[in-house]
């Protein structure tokens, strides 16, 4: 019994450390990412340091789908339209976490989309 139970602790082990290793890129480009044209630049999204900041589950669900802050799925594909408004991504995701974590950055269009 010992032996079974030691050998499901070392499978579990090594199912956690292969899972954890995969972080995702350093760096992702959202236009290319969700097949967005837009009139401004690509935003590059520095993904591995926005991992040193946060936790996977406050921007990803159990499936890997995008949840703002308040836990709301985000869907982005076809859901930025440039010259518009209603951002969902910038105002539902990002601009929605950088004011609930008080971070300064991120409220000026040029501070994510650079040239």
């Amino acid at each position: 019994m010992k032996k079974i139970l030691i050998a499901m602790l070392v499978v579990f082990a090594i199912a956690l450390v292969a899972f954890a290793a995969d972080k995702g890129p350093e760096t992702i480009n959202l236009a290319d990412k969700w097949e967005v044209k837009a009139k401004k630049h690509a935003v590059i999204f520095p993904h591995a340091f926005h991992q040193t900041k946060n936790e996977c589950t406050e921007c990803h669900a159990a499936d890997g789908s995008l949840v703002n802050i308040d836990g709301k799925a985000i869907a982005p594909k076809g859901t930025l339209k440039p010259g518009k408004k209603d951002k969902v991504v910038h105002n539902e995701f990002c601009i929605k976490c950088h004011k609930a974590k008080k971070v300064k950055k991120g409220s000026s269009c040029n501070t994510c989309h650079k040239k």
